[in-house]
């Protein structure tokens, strides 16, 4: 396989067969976006900035605007300003986006994480980012304790005087934005995962975001106009933790847009409700709420007029069931391709409708080539070959992990996202699989290590190896081959067992068990995982599978 560090374009720079969008002059970032944000929560005034699916509050532009200049003073008063990072562990709510906004109002960095994490997962990402300050639900607040001993662990709950602070902090002074002059300074750091098997923290700097919400404004207007944009009502409907959360709630401000949040975990009938009371006209889902929204019984008892597009990304969906949805709401429903690394990759229009299980076209000032993953070099159309990217948008690299930037993201400033894929005569990206070994299991990013190294130490096992295999309503279910060591006759059964007695639920076989005489594996000794996950879909099909 091509490591980015080895791979390069063709001599003189200049490939052929890169693919690229839209090149639209895009005015130069000239402060960080702590000012822009601030411009913008002003000119929200009295217009409803937010609504809480559940108990039904509201929240104008100028009650958001005030929360999140508290928020953002009460973490200066703690020594927070550029070049810290607030940690955030939180349940989709209206305080995550005043905690959101003020971070980004301080100047610091915002890294939300997963608050079901297990102390030994929330370790490894907060000795990562080294948080001075985290903020999170109640649940989460003694892992973060032991994982963080240098940070300020606050829990965000009504009854906690301490969180208080954090809302109503008022001053006499006029609130002004002490933000770095330096635009690479990351405004975020998300959590994504790569073939090591350990969470990397992406770091999105002013720059990228600047480019993303300039492209967004102008791709959103040649879909709608500035009007009915500014009337739209969104949803938060994923969780905040993910980079659909991120990006939904950083848009909604930007484009002036009310948006709903929704809690977790996901409900179809709150999401249904919602959409019918509120009159909920844009939403992002992701494929396993595509696939339970398409096979509700009682989705026809709710108005869904009011929506004009829903999109996805993400895991692989069928095409039957995006057609499904659209049927049973009256609404397109678009699949786009985005990347941690670098956000808007793909963005589908109409005509995307035509090509069933495409992505769309690469968009404004990205482009991208399908590489051969043996040689590194560029493939062309309807051949199928991992997916590299580059634009305004990319990150830089991983934080404080140079060895892992150096793998992903070449010399070049490609990024070689281990995905598989290809495009067709037209220019529309099809998304077939991923070289990428980790799984991801209702959110919750799964290594493929974690288990085989609880399955390899029970004495009736010789080796072991784990696959996902697409589930529609879980993203992915874990499948896990197992060679039986000499003079064992270890059933499926036990296995199970043991893992239930040593692992947490989103680290069980949930795909079932297979029986093999050797693990595949190639020159390198590494396991031929592409291979298996095809034997996986198979096994499933003919009911072989243990469980």
């Amino acid at each position: 396989m091509v490591t980015a560090a080895r791979a390069t374009t063709e001599a003189g720079g200049k490939d052929p067969l890169i693919q690229k969008g839209p090149e639209v002059p895009i005015p130069e970032i000239t402060k960080p976006l702590s000012h822009y944000y601030l411009d913008r929560l002003k000119q929200l005034g009295r217009k409803i900035a937010l609504i809480d699916a559940v108990s039904g509050e509201t929240v104008s532009g100028a009650q958001l605007l005030a929360r999140s200049v508290a928020v953002a003073m009460e973490l200066r008063s703690r020594g927070v300003g550029p070049g810290d990072v607030v940690s955030v562990a939180l349940d989709n709510c209206l305080d995550v986006v005043y905690i959101m906004q003020g971070t980004i109002l301080s100047g610091a960095t915002y890294s939300p994480f997963n608050p079901n994490l297990l102390v030994e997962d929330v370790r490894h990402l907060l000795q990562l980012v080294q948080p001075k300050v985290v903020l999170c639900v109640e649940r989460a607040a003694a892992n973060a304790r032991d994982a963080a001993p240098q940070a300020q662990v606050v829990e965000v709950r009504a009854d906690n005087p301490e969180y208080q602070n954090f809302l109503f902090r008022r001053s006499f002074e006029p609130f002004r934005v002490q933000a770095s002059a330096d635009l690479d300074r990351p405004l975020c750091i998300m959590f994504s995962s790569g073939t090591s098997g350990k969470p990397k923290g992406v770091a999105l700097s002013h720059r990228n975001w600047h480019s993303f919400l300039r492209s967004a404004d102008i791709l959103l207007r040649q879909l709608v106009t500035a009007e009915d944009m500014a009337r739209d009502v969104t949803a938060l409907a994923t969780t905040n933790t993910w980079l659909s959360g991120f990006l939904t709630m950083m848009l909604s401000v930007s484009q002036g847009n009310a948006m709903v949040i929704f809690r977790t975990p996901f409900s179809v009938d709150e999401l249904m409700a919602g959409i019918q009371k509120h009159r909920i006209t844009t939403m992002y889902l992701a494929p396993p709420m595509v696939a339970a929204i398409a096979k509700h019984p009682g989705v026809e008892r709710y108005d869904t007029s009011s929506l004009r597009l829903v999109n996805f990304s993400g895991s692989n969906l069928s095409p039957a069931l995006q057609a499904q949805l659209m049927q049973r709401i009256k609404c397109p429903v678009l699949r786009f391709y985005a990347l941690t690394e670098s956000l808007l990759i793909v963005f589908p229009g109409p005509k995307s409708l035509e090509k069933p299980g495409t992505c769309g076209k690469i968009t404004i000032n990205v482009q991208m080539k399908i590489i051969d993953n043996e040689s590194g070099k560029s493939l062309g159309p309807n051949t199928e070959g991992e997916i590299c990217v580059r634009s305004p948008m990319t990150t830089k690299g991983y934080y404080n992990n140079p060895q892992q930037t150096a793998d992903t993201i070449d010399k070049e400033g490609w990024v070689h996202t281990g995905d598989v894929g290809y495009y067709d005569e037209d220019g529309y990206l099809f998304i077939v699989d991923r070289y990428k070994e980790l799984m991801k299991y209702k959110a919750i990013h799964v290594a493929p290590a974690d288990i085989e190294n609880v399955l390899t130490a029970h004495e009736g096992v010789e080796d072991a190896a784990v696959v996902g295999i697409e589930h529609d309503e879980d993203q992915e279910h874990p499948v896990g081959f197992v060679v039986r060591a000499k003079g064992h006759d270890v059933s499926a059964e036990q296995l199970h067992q043991f893992l239930r007695d040593r692992l947490p639920v989103y680290k069980q076989l949930h795909g079932g068990i297979y029986f093999l005489d050797e693990i595949p594996r190639n020159f390198n000794s590494k396991i031929k995982r592409r291979e298996l996950r095809v034997m996986a879909r198979e096994l499933r099909q003919e009911g072989k599978l243990l469980h």
